[in-house]
């Protein structure tokens, strides 16, 4: 019988080394880069430097620790699946994030068991510290629902044809959500709407169709590589209400 022990260092507030190996699976070598723009991350908080990265849900837990190079970090944000980074860390100035660059680092995450069980209390603490976040964005979405008031679909719209039911995010114009096309127009060649552009799956919905989700009528103006099969992304102007939506499943109509 032995004792493994471990031994810590701190670096920065949120930052530390890693001197024994609890992170055992190795992702392998991934393109890290940074960033400094001070939006709230998922759980509505702001980032930290040295604490908070954005990463490929594809990839990655939202919550989940992970080893990069010798240092752990947290994945609070989310980053656009047609990124070309994997990861990119949060940084406390520009000039940081510039000097960070980009970088092909080593990752490594915990075992599958491990990180069974820190996405349970992930989950429940997300539900807790995001509660005030999520109260904001439904007053703010309230007032945008007024402004777009016009747009919303009647109960005619509801009667139309049923698309079946899809996975439902949301995204924004912003580097962690849009990556290499944040602040461009959609694939369509417009400038995104809230209230009014989704991004969808060509082969599952036309470019231009219009349809209703929870009584709002949206048009399919926009494409991503990770949005495929029965999955939409609704825009929204602000990151936070777009980071606080989740996935959620719902039903989706064809407008009429």
């Amino acid at each position: 019988m032995y004792i493994l022990t471990f031994s810590f260092a701190a670096v920065s507030p949120g930052m530390y080394e890693v001197y024994a190996d609890e992170y055992s699976s190795y992702v392998g070598k991934l393109n890290v880069s940074a960033y400094s723009d001070n939006l709230k991350t998922f759980y509505g908080e702001k980032p930290v430097a040295g604490r908070t990265v954005s990463a490929k849900l594809s990839m990655f837990d939202m919550g989940e620790n992970i080893k990069i190079g010798d240092k752990v970090y947290r994945v609070e944000s989310t980053l656009a699946e047609n990124a070309s980074e994997n990861i990119m860390v949060y940084c406390d100035s520009k000039d940081a994030a510039i000097k960070y660059g980009l970088k092909t680092e080593k990752v490594y995450r915990k075992s599958p068991s491990e990180r069974t069980a820190a996405k349970k209390d992930s989950t429940s603490n997300s539900k807790k510290s995001s509660q005030e976040t999520k109260k904001t964005a439904q007053k703010s979405k309230s007032g945008s629902e007024k402004e777009t008031s016009g747009s919303k679909s009647v109960s005619t719209h509801i009667s139309g044809k049923s698309l079946g039911k899809f996975q439902i995010t949301a995204y924004c114009n912003c580097p962690i959500c849009s990556g290499q096309f944040a602040g461009k127009a959609t694939s369509s060649g417009v400038m995104p709407k809230e209230g009014r552009t989704i991004a969808v799956d060509p082969s599952v919905i036309s470019i231009g169709s219009k349809v209703v989700i929870d009584g709002v009528t949206y048009t399919a103006e926009d494409t991503g590589s990770g949005i495929y099969g029965n999955r939409i992304d609704i825009y929204f102007t602000d990151h936070a209400q777009a980071q606080s939506y989740g996935l959620k499943t719902k039903e989706v109509f064809a407008a009429q």
